[in-house]
């Protein structure tokens, strides 16, 4: 098996597929005024990660395992509420149809086969959705992917991912074991504040093949974070016109630089 690059691919992947769980309902529920926080762009520009080896029961480490944790932020449009941010971040995690044609970095499917099973539950208490995958690079690595997300009105959106079966690959007349399963997970908060959204996250991964890539293997949360990012910036509302000045002191209002978020925005798309 060609050492493991598709596993750290498997990362985008996940990460993308990590989408599938959310429910594009419109749930926008509010959050206290006062618990508010304003972002800045450059508070959002760099997300805060970290990664390190798994903690063992009684000490040490796991042995090919790794544990990467994110904090991050997204500046919305000009004028937006943070609120219709995390209703756009749920409307982009439900497009499954987009995500089953998602492409890798170098302009090929990241799919092979891409099969969701039924839905169950809502999204207000908890939306649970199974998908069955198989990855477009060799040895075709499969595997099933269990998703859970809510967003009750009010609340920060959750979604966690783990694969319930094993992620296996056939090589010649053998099918090889790459991760056990429930040992490649990812968990996610998004929180609604002022003019955006706040997110953090963790992704854990233990690796039966390849022990050494587990680092670069493990940074899901990262993915997911970049492309959420980018997405949510392509998709941005027009940003609102400024108020016109009431009298000769506020003059300098009309015509104004455009807010962080608007840069943030135009920038991502552009990128």
């Amino acid at each position: 098996m060609r050492k493991l690059a598709s596993l750290v691919a498997v990362s985008s992947v996940i990460a993308l597929v990590a989408a599938c769980a959310a429910e594009s309902e419109d749930d926008s529920g509010s959050t206290s005024d006062s618990a508010l926080t304003s972002l800045t762009l450059a508070q959002c520009k760099t997300p805060k990660v970290h990664t390190a080896p798994m903690a063992a029961q009684g000490g040490g480490t796991i042995a090919g395992s790794a544990h990467t944790t994110l904090e991050g932020c997204i500046v919305g449009s000009m004028g937006e509420s943070g609120d219709a941010v995390l209703t756009r971040l749920a409307t982009l995690l439900g497009n499954t149809v987009k995500l089953g044609t998602v492409k890798n970095e170098q302009g090929g499917p990241v799919f092979q086969h891409f099969t969701p099973g039924g839905r169950a539950g809502s999204l207000a208490t908890s939306l649970v959705q199974d998908i069955d995958v198989t990855l477009a690079m060799d040895h075709s690595p499969f595997t099933k992917l269990h998703t859970v997300q809510k967003k009750a009105a009010g609340a920060p959106y959750t979604l966690k991912i783990s694969n319930v079966t094993a992620l296996s690959a056939s090589v010649a007349f053998f099918t090889v074991t790459v991760v056990e399963p429930g040992q490649l997970t990812l968990t996610l908060e998004a929180k609604a504040q002022a003019n955006g959204i706040t997110i953090t996250g963790a992704s854990d991964i233990i690796l039966q093949q390849q022990q050494d890539q587990a680092a670069s293997a493990s940074v899901l949360v990262s993915d997911l974070f970049r492309w959420v990012t980018t997405e949510l910036a392509r998709t941005a509302p027009a940003a609102q016109p400024i108020p016109a000045a009431t009298d000769a002191g506020d003059g300098a209002a009309e015509g104004a630089a455009p807010s962080d978020a608007a840069r943030s925005s135009d920038a991502a798309d552009g990128g």
